[in-house]
């Protein structure tokens, strides 16, 4: 039996959701991604790190907390990943909890920011008659979620953004010490083109997740990361960069009509097509612009096969064309 576009799209999207989280419970790979991005490990080596983690599978695989978070009131919300990370200090120790999301439409016909401060506060909530019980607030923990958007703006590739409570001194002597909230943590890694110049922070998320070839991504990983991955996880990390470059191209799949209304109509027809409507000239030529780059970021294509492959409004060709040109010669 034949398969409709959307169960085919289903089916795409479980392999690539059960692919990410196989890869971030590789303990090698999380252990960088924590050391990437939360202050409690930043720049520790990775065996250390390995050591703040609940490993099996004789170190390569780490145990992860429950990712469903239910409440009577509001229903249930599944995570990708939970993990609990305990390191030593003069203290005893600092446990933190970190949530790992990868994220493939950026998209999603709701504001993606709003979806990530909901899985915060829920995250954060949950911890009470679990962590702590009562009034002991002081023994909440601490919370990163970090989104990997797969597919991000071209503007916005390479680019790591944290989001936390920071104190803003509304009235007071201006030097008077105040005390930062730093329950909250949400850090979003735009996923870019990996390049040897990158710092680790945005280089690591790229040489996972972005295009590339087989050998070359094994020596970057061997090389730089000292990660050597099997046959298995190999499979795992291409299909994560295939199969999710199918599935999210810009805000179209498989050459289904995507519309922007006032004024702002980007009209797919037979996959191919784009128009534009209502005198929108700057926003066609920058709206265009943006999905060119993706499919020349995504497969490699050149400027000239994407204008052959791909009917655009002969009307603005000149202005896209040079749009284009112009963003890649700044890349």
């Amino acid at each position: 039996m034949n398969q409709s576009t959307d169960e085919t799209e289903l089916g795409r999207g479980a392999v690539l959701d059960a692919d990410f989280k196989e890869i971030m419970h590789n303990s090698d790979i999380l252990s960088w991604m924590l050391r990437c991005n939360i202050d409690e490990v930043m720049g520790m080596d990775i065996e250390d790190i390995k050591a703040c983690l609940t490993l099996g599978d004789g170190g390569k695989t780490v145990c992860g907390r429950p990712t469903e978070y239910i409440s009577p009131e509001n229903g249930s919300i599944v995570t990708d990943t939970v993990f609990d990370v305990r390191v030593p200090n003069s203290d005893g120790k600092v446990s933190v909890i970190v949530n790992v999301e990868g994220q493939g439409d950026r998209n999603p016909g709701y504001s993606l920011r709003k979806r990530m401060e909901y899985y915060m506060g829920r995250m954060v909530a949950a911890q009470k008659g679990v962590e702590f019980s009562g009034n002991d607030y002081d023994k909440l923990r601490k919370c990163y979620s970090i989104w990997c958007i797969m597919d991000p703006k071209v503007e916005d590739e390479n680019t790591v953004t944290r989001h936390r409570m920071t104190p803003e001194n509304v009235f007071g002597p201006p030097n008077r010490k105040m005390e930062t909230m730093d329950t909250f943590n949400i850090i979003v890694v735009n996923v870019g083109k990996y390049s040897e110049s990158l710092p680790d922070v945005s280089a690591f998320p790229a040489v996972l997740f972005s295009p590339m070839k087989n050998k070359t991504r094994l020596t970057e990983l061997g090389d730089r990361f000292n990660i050597h991955p099997d046959n298995k996880l190999m499979k795992k990390l291409r299909e994560m960069t295939t199969l999710d470059r199918q599935r999210y191209n810009s805000g179209f799949r498989d050459g289904k009509n995507v519309g922007f209304t006032e004024g702002k109509d980007v009209g797919f027809t037979e996959g191919k097509d784009v128009g534009f409507t209502e005198g929108k000239a700057y926003q066609a030529v920058q709206t265009s612009a943006d999905l060119i780059l993706q499919i020349i970021r995504n497969t490699g294509k050149t400027v000239e096969e994407v204008f052959a492959e791909y009917s655009f409004s002969t009307e603005y060709r000149p202005e896209i064309e040079s749009e284009v040109r112009k963003r890649l010669s700044q890349s």
